[in-house]
């Protein structure tokens, strides 16, 4: 039996059990480096003098030191004709918070939580680094300077029409990489980022119109003055579109094919990123010989690359088989026996990759498929039949867009595997994948909610989510 707790703190409603639950939102700045402590401040709404915060990471310390302030209004300028009659977002308050983050916390994000005597309702967002990190100074004018690269920066398009420029002197010659997080946090602003020599010519320009957050790429030369601008696609600014840009030099790694390889197997890997052989700011390719590791789970692998530089990659040793999509033969043979994993490229424009399992009544089996290479993809899993009947479907799982897909045998046989990209951002562009077949045994799989409001001396009804899994 699996079970899933999801629950991080039972709230006590009192006297104030009519009043609204507070929510959690955003966090300026949207995170800072493992092993730091620094001030932030924490917004929401419905927040009372005994807000209290939690971090869902016992790694996080989140203290307040002060009140919940005045509410946010919106900041001039304002949109005029149609747009004026556009509905804004909610008006939160904000609290200034001590966050202090444990050493040994990895890099990515951490959600933390407003709680008071009516409840919680809601989680924010921030992120962990591992590197030099910035604050960008609002009530500065004009590009802010950094220092040194790499570095990651956070910031916020506060006000409408506003653009954040980042101007640096670059230290070497070759690619630079900007990468935007800001729909990752849960920001809801389509990013735009341009660079500029220091005569404002346009060197490279990247618009995140799709919502996955931006990339941008340019040739640079060693002791030479950059900007790089960041603005939202329409314009829009807000007190929560709250963003981290993260600069580096240099070559970097952006996908590897295969990303999963059988443990003490030994073959060549396909690295593919920005300056990899030329040191020049395009996507090329560098093959490594290397043997996985003896033990099963993540990796990261590391090489030297253009110039000298080293650069890394994660990879993933599995205990199960591994093959090439492109080893197989024909759809009639492409036969996989789970637990199995197969490595593939989806062929550009529309490419849909087929493969075989042979099906037992009443057997379940879990499909899952990751994209390794461009980030805009977005895979679909289907299974059919023998009569290509559809028996089961994969589309984004919990937090990603990489699909997942549990299916019951209803009947001996021949199943067909279907995967394909539904993006459409990659005409043109090859798609790579990895995809697993793992068979599922007979459990159940237990949820209880995040928060269970109680009266204080009360009693209360804990409703419990059984999923069934396996068959069971």
């Amino acid at each position: 039996m699996r079970i899933l707790i999801l629950a991080l703190s039972v709230c006590v409603a009192g006297s104030a059990v009519a009043q609204s639950v507070p929510t959690s939102g955003h966090a300026f700045p949207a995170g800072g480096a493992a092993g730091s402590t620094f001030t932030a401040r924490l917004s929401g709404t419905d927040w009372t003098p005994d807000v209290r915060f939690v971090s869902h990471d016992s790694r996080v310390r989140i203290e307040p030191l002060g009140l919940p302030g005045p509410v946010l209004v919106p900041l001039p300028p304002y949109w005029l004709a149609p747009k004026s009659s556009l509905n804004d977002p909610g008006l939160p308050r904000e609290v200034e918070a001590r966050i202090t983050l444990s050493a040994d916390l990895p890099e990515g994000p951490v959600r933390w939580r407003a709680v008071n005597a009516c409840g919680s309702k809601g989680s924010g967002l921030f992120m962990v680094g591992r590197g030099h990190e910035m604050i960008e100074n609002e009530s500065t004018t004009g590009p802010r300077k950094l220092d040194r690269l790499p570095v990651t920066v956070s910031g916020r398009l506060g006000r409408i029409e506003e653009t954040d420029v980042y101007a640096f002197t670059a230290s070497r010659t070759g690619p630079v990489v900007v990468e935007l997080f800001a729909r990752r946090l849960g920001s809801d602003f389509n990013g735009v980022l341009e660079a500029r020599d220091s005569t404002g010519r346009v060197l490279a320009e990247c618009a995140d119109t799709s919502g996955r957050d931006a990339v941008l790429a340019f040739d640079a030369k060693a002791g030479e003055k950059y900007a790089i601008s960041l603005r939202d696609v329409d314009y829009r600014g807000y007190h929560s579109f709250t963003y981290r840009l993260h600069f580096s030099e240099g070559p970097r790694v952006r996908a590897c094919f295969p990303s999963a390889g059988r443990c003490g197997q030994s073959g060549n890997i396909e690295f593919s990123g920005h300056g990899l052989v030329t040191g020049a700011a395009r996507l090329e390719n560098v093959n490594q010989k290397m043997t996985f590791p003896a033990q099963p789970g993540p990796f990261i692998h590391t090489f030297d690359c253009a110039g000298g530089m080293r650069v890394s990659a994660t990879l993933n040793a599995v205990a199960h088989s591994e093959v090439l999509e492109s080893a197989m033969a024909d759809v009639a043979g492409r036969l996989l026996v789970a637990p199995a994993g197969v490595s593939g490229i989806l062929a550009p424009d529309n490419d849909v990759d087929e493969f075989r399992i042979e099906g037992m009544k009443g057997k379940s089996v879990e499909v899952r498929a990751v994209s390794t290479g461009l980030p805009s993809t977005d895979l679909v899993l289907r299974m059919l039949d023998a009569n290509n009947v559809v028996v089961g479907k994969g589309d984004d799982s919990p937090g990603s867009t990489d699909p997942v897909m549990a299916v019951t045998f209803p009947a001996d046989g021949s199943y067909k595997i279907r995967i394909w990209d539904q993006s459409g951002a990659n005409r043109g562009a090859s798609v790579p994948y990895h995809l697993v077949v793992q068979p599922t045994t007979a459990d159940f799989r237990l949820e209880i909610p995040a928060v269970f409001p109680l009266l204080i001396g009360g009693e209360g009804n804990l409703t419990i989510k059984a999923t069934r899994l396996g068959g069971f």
